[in-house]
């Protein structure tokens, strides 16, 4: 039963993520560039230019479906 409901977890968490990134990506790319400008150290973040490029928004939506397709597999361990 433990097990179980470990997997529903997992399974809830990659379907959040997933949604997130299939539908949201823009708000996900405007969060990730707010926190890039931040200075750490008085260096700037190598990532910057990439997260501002339109593949970011791509790779996101990768994510998202990948996530969302681990979740469905989680819960259909769990059915079986």
């Amino acid at each position: 039963m433990k097990e179980n409901l470990i997997v529903i977890f997992f399974g809830c968490f990659f379907f959040t993520v997933g949604l997130f990134g299939l539908v949201w990506p823009e708000k996900i790319r405007a969060v990730a560039i707010k926190y890039s400008e931040i200075k750490v150290f008085g260096v700037d973040n190598p990532y910057l230019a990439w997260i501002k490029s339109p593949n970011y928004l791509f790779s996101m939506r990768i994510i998202g479906f990948f996530s969302i397709l681990a979740s469905l597999l989680a819960w259909y361990v769990i059915i079986q």
